[in-house]
């Protein structure tokens, strides 16, 4: 919906009221550091067996490091252009290395 102008109406508020906005404030390079330590920590205890043994644990929090050091970077060199719409990376995107 946008201003009115050519064939837009304008919208009432009492149309609006049945309706809310929500932000949420981006995560910040620490706090996304604390949750996915924290699951790559669980996995590797979870799961901790011959197959992952403590030198390969031991890596988890510089892969979480590295991860969302590239993310920050994919963030804010691949923006979205008209012609490049889909270039929108979230958590979920950060949340799939995992």
């Amino acid at each position: 919906m946008g201003p009115p102008s050519g064939g837009r109406q304008p919208i009432t508020n009492r149309y609006m009221r049945h309706f809310n906005t929500i932000y949420v404030e981006q995560y910040d390079s620490a706090s996304l550091n604390n949750i996915f330590t924290a699951i790559i920590n669980w996995y590797f205890n979870k799961f901790s067996s011959p197959s992952y043994p403590k030198t390969i644990a031991s890596l988890g929090p510089n892969a979480v490091a590295c991860a969302i050091d590239i993310y920050n970077q994919v963030s804010q060199d691949l923006r979205p252009t008209p012609s490049k719409s889909h270039y929108t990376y979230n958590l979920r995107d950060l949340s799939k290395m995992f």
